[in-house]
């Protein structure tokens, strides 16, 4: 009993480490540089697998990169949305085995993005808090999280005069859009 409580503790420790870390983020986000320049989406793409290389191995997951186009947003930002996004779509996936897609299109000046998972799903009556923060729907009770990255990504994206939204995915899970209006100037 007494390492069982050793061990609640320490998880507990983690948990709290991690939401500090994400409010951190969270209230740094509006004070960095808004880079004009473009990013290798697909190089932070990759960099973020890299690190999630063992999970995914554990969870025998693939994760299948399409096209991606190019954004005006800092590196560090971009790993940030594609960090919460993609965790997002490994803890919700459900059973082992199944695909991430991560993909996305130009239309113009407008750039879209997605990121795709195979799992559980969003209840529809949850869809409107998911960016909420501290927000924890029904079917992530039992699954590590804080809360606060759907909320980080909202507002990386909202300063860079993108909207992100959460769609069903045919057949099962969740599919997370962003899209940029390249045209639109950032503020100075």
């Amino acid at each position: 009993a007494a390492m069982k409580a050793l061990k609640d503790i320490e998880m507990q420790g983690h948990r709290m480490m991690a939401l500090m870390e994400d409010l951190l983020i969270l209230s740094r986000v509006g004070r960095l540089d808004a880079s004009r320049g473009q990013s290798d989406t697909i190089k932070v793409v990759e960099q973020v697998l890299s690190d999630l290389r063992s999970t995914l191995t554990e969870k025998g997951m693939v994760v299948h990169i399409g096209d991606l186009p190019n954004l005006r947003i800092p590196e560090t930002l971009l790993s940030e949305i594609f960090s919460n996004l993609i965790n997002n779509a490994v803890r919700y996936a459900g059973a082992e085995g199944k695909s991430i897609e991560v993909g996305g299109s130009v239309q113009g000046d407008r750039k879209q993005i997605f990121v795709r998972d195979h799992g559980v799903g969003i209840p529809p009556e949850e869809k409107d808090r998911l960016f909420d923060p501290f927000f924890r729907g029904e079917n992530a009770r039992d699954i590590p999280g804080t809360g606060i990255g759907l909320t980080i990504v909202r507002k990386i994206v909202r300063l860079h005069r993108g909207r992100i939204w959460a769609e069903p995915t045919d057949g099962g899970g969740t599919t997370f859009r962003l899209e940029f209006d390249e045209k639109t100037e950032l503020p100075s």
